[in-house]
């Protein structure tokens, strides 16, 4: 494989571990508009994790591939849709935005975010609202109706209260109605149904990337046509096309509605023509996401056979997804910067090289130590020659009470490490105290030679790892943590 180049593309070498993590929170910091593009869904929670451990956990967002089989006939989790919505939303509307995203999610097509604009709800307290067409559009939205509001997605109908719970909200909101005026806004536990605060006003975005109600109720006989058409094109029976107009007529559920709606959409788009012109882009790897970008087409297309065969009524693979060359082309004149990977000179105009190394050796000896009787001893003897060479040494443990445990540990084999409140990037500005340890998530330690740093993961002293990846668990030192 060939890399196209990167014409505008800064490479970044030499980041092992979490350092592009590091790296990439730096950077986004001085950037209002930032989009990180990853190879697959598990670098997203990676990249994720590591972004919030150094930068906090409000600042970045997701773009969400469907997480469905591509032309899978099932329609994808009303979760992923609000969130896909939200960030949208967020995108196309926002000051300032870090979104994280996979080579997956950006080949998608994107029903344009128009409808979100026409769908979007403001409420304040003493708005008049006529209650009827209200609800419709939360309908329209792909709210479902439901006896008590627990998700994303849900709507209950209590006489003169609605409850609802948008995909834009932390928690669902109750509408109390005096007639048609509405008296009071409140966010509510989903669990226990009690009131939390009292609010001014709500801002309600739809659930689900669907607009299939308006366009058929404007274009019924044209989104008919076009269905048979389909049909009778892959060998579909009629009998599966009129199961999904008559869900439509009825305005009912039916799997992979979501999906149909490419066959006759009147117009896509992509998330990286959405992107603000003063958005800054990063990919991670940019072989490695032209690899997922080829193999996920390729299996779109052998699905798309196998699908076809079994007589599922399923669009073209070009109704839902862009072509190697065009998602790659729009990939490649958006970024800026690429992270991480192997030394191309030949594809980049300039290359930095960040002197990091990965803290493989030490997680190495750490299971090789375990059972011994002494399974600490390796990060001591880790510990002190660090320390004897001035680096500050921060600790990444994912809660408060596993960080109190590991700061009794630490006490054991002779390092005193405060548990700090603050952000990575905000320790790392006062390097105090200059052993620390951090309550977040990252998912590989690394040191930082030039600026003399040290990051340490649960991963490298208890093989957290090997629990995140499914692979069966050693009896180790993890168990004083749990």
């Amino acid at each position: 494989m060939t890399l196209t180049p990167l014409p505008h593309a800064r490479k970044i070498l030499g980041l092992h571990g979490s350092a592009a993590g590091w790296f990439l929170a730096r950077e986004v910091r001085n950037h209002p508009k930032s989009l990180i593009i990853c190879a697959d869904r598990r670098e997203v929670e990676d990249v994720l994790e590591d972004l919030r451990f150094f930068q906090g956990n409000s600042t970045v967002s997701v773009f969400p591939s469907w997480e469905t089989l591509p032309l899978e006939p099932v329609s994808p989790g009303v979760e992923i849709s609000a969130q896909r919505i939200r960030t949208l939303y967020e995108i196309t509307h926002s000051p300032s935005f870090s979104v994280v995203t996979s080579a997956e999610a950006l080949v998608q097509k994107i029903i344009p975010p128009d409808y979100l604009d026409q769908l979007k709800i403001e409420i304040h307290v003493g708005s008049l609202i006529n209650r009827d067409p209200f609800v419709a559009t939360l309908l329209d939205g792909g709210f479902n109706t439901t006896k008590s509001v627990t998700q994303i997605g849900d709507l209950a109908i209590k006489g003169a209260v609605i409850d609802l719970f948008p995909g834009n909200s932390p928690h669902p909101v109750r509408i109390e109605f005096d007639f048609n005026k509405v008296v009071r806004l409140v966010s509510f536990d989903p669990e226990s149904q009690r009131s939390l605060s009292d609010l001014s006003s709500v801002s309600i975005l739809p659930v689900k990337e669907f607009p299939l109600p308006s366009w058929y109720s404007n274009a019924k006989e044209r989104i008919t046509s076009t269905l048979k058409e389909r049909a009778l094109a892959i060998g579909t029976p009629i009998r599966e096309v009129e199961k999904v107009l008559q869900a439509l007529d009825q305005r009912a559920e039916y799997p992979s509605l979501e999906l149909l709606q490419y066959i006759f959409a009147p117009s896509v788009t992509s998330l990286t023509r959405l992107l603000p012109k003063d958005t800054k882009v990063f990919t991670l790897d940019a072989h490695k996401i032209q690899r997922s970008i080829e193999e996920f087409l390729e299996n779109a297309h052998d699905r798309a056979a196998r699908l076809i065969e079994e007589q599922h009524l399923i669009p073209k693979v070009d109704e839902v997804f862009f072509d190697f060359d065009t998602t790659w082309r729009e990939v490649a004149e958006a970024t800026s910067c690429d992270v991480g990977g192997i030394d191309d000179s030949a594809t980049h105009d300039t290359h930095d090289n960040v002197r990091t190394e990965s803290l493989l050796d030490l997680a190495t000896q750490m299971r090789t130590a375990v059972g011994s009787g002494n399974a600490f001893q390796p990060l001591k003897e880790f510990l002190d020659i660090w320390r004897r060479k001035k680096f500050s040494i921060g600790f990444s443990v994912g809660s408060k009470s596993r960080a109190k445990r590991l700061q009794s540990i630490l006490l054991d084999i002779g390092t005193d490490a405060p548990i700090v409140e603050t952000t990575a990037l905000g320790w790392l500005t006062i390097r105090r105290p200059p052993v620390a340890i951090l309550v977040g998530h990252l998912h590989a330690g690394f040191r930082l030679l030039d600026e003399k740093i040290a990051f340490i993961s649960e991963n490298e002293i208890f093989g957290e790892r090997s629990y995140r990846s499914g692979s069966a668990p050693r009896i180790s030192a993890k168990r004083l943590l749990s």
